[in-house]
């Protein structure tokens, strides 16, 4: 007898971690912030930020854009995945950019509302950051520009030396 077979409280070897509320597989979260933050690092920045460090996706769960369509070819059931193919039959399939974007900012949203007082710290903190990023690279600008004038200068001082000599 196998050991599964009157275990109804023990998953099946290969089934995967999902919320029961949801039916949103751990891996699926897991997979769409990894590539919501590489896409949209502006938008985790402040996340991070709001989160203080602690963001928990399961407080987000119900935020996530998952998939309600079917695979055209074969009609599997597609919601959850986000690999781009349809693991029944392989045919690809699109999970948008843009989905992922706008997940990403409302759980911003929901972090946002839900601590104003942080929000409006956290805001100020970024907007005298950006200040400072635009200040240092205006001095960049700047220095780089002296640069090329005095190289031109130079140049141009060695051609009339040159041009006097002869």
């Amino acid at each position: 007898m196998n050991q599964h077979e009157n275990d109804n409280s023990t998953p099946p070897p290969m089934a995967r971690p999902v919320d029961p509320d949801t039916q949103i597989g751990i891996g699926f979260m897991s997979a769409q912030i990894r590539i919501m933050r590489r896409e949209n690092p502006e938008i985790w920045e402040r996340i991070d930020e709001l989160a203080e460090g602690n963001f928990d996706p399961f407080v987000f769960k119900k935020l996530f854009s998952v998939s309600e369509s079917n695979c055209e070819h074969c009609g599997y059931n597609l919601r959850g995945n986000v690999s781009g193919v349809c693991p029944e039959c392989g045919t690809p399939f699109l999970v948008t950019a843009e989905e992922r974007r706008m997940t990403s900012i409302r759980i911003f949203d929901a972090l946002r509302s839900e601590n104003p007082d942080r929000w409006r710290t956290v805001s100020e903190n970024f907007e005298q950051k950006r200040m400072n990023d635009i200040k240092q690279e205006l001095e960049t600008e700047g220095e780089r520009r002296d640069t090329v004038r005095r190289k031109a200068l130079h140049s141009w001082l060695e051609r009339k030396r040159r041009g006097a000599k002869e």
